[in-house]
């Protein structure tokens, strides 16, 4: 057998490259994230924005997660778990209505503490996938390509 077909076989030589599609996962999630921001007590595919800010962030972190060092990803995953609960608990808002219209009602003490580890999430999340090379192009490591 050829050495160059054994070797392929055994999936030592790639000729894929998944950076592109990965670069363009990262962008939608960064999308999804900052629409969600803009308005997070709105409502969309009848979620709650502020739960697709966590799904763009959660996005991100999937991306990256396999390049992460394992207190990164421990880091990382102890935290989402956090957030998780956090919506979990407590409803953050809810609509009622007056027979006229909707009203969406906050609740605002469990929406601060949301808040704060959705946005704690979110950086690191993006300084992980930065220090790894997956937003920038790092000098020595070239990043994503």
């Amino acid at each position: 057998m050829d050495d160059n077909i054994s070797k392929e076989i055994k999936g030592e030589i790639s000729e894929w490259n998944e950076g592109n599609f990965k670069s363009m996962r990262l962008h939608q999630a960064q999308e999804l994230i900052n629409y969600s921001k803009v308005n997070p007590f709105g409502r969309t595919v009848n979620k709650w924005n502020y739960e697709l800010w966590f799904v763009g962030i959660d996005i991100m972190l999937g991306e990256g997660i396999q390049k992460y060092n394992e207190s990164e990803s421990t880091i990382s995953l102890d935290l989402k778990k956090e957030v998780e609960e956090l919506m979990g608990k407590e409803k953050i808002c809810f609509i009622s209505s007056n027979n006229l219209r909707k009203i969406v009602t906050i609740n605002i003490e469990p929406w601060k503490k949301l808040k704060v580890k959705l946005e704690e999430l979110e950086y690191l999340i993006k300084r992980y996938n930065d220090k790894h090379g997956l937003s920038t192009k790092n000098v020595g490591t070239k990043g994503l390509f």
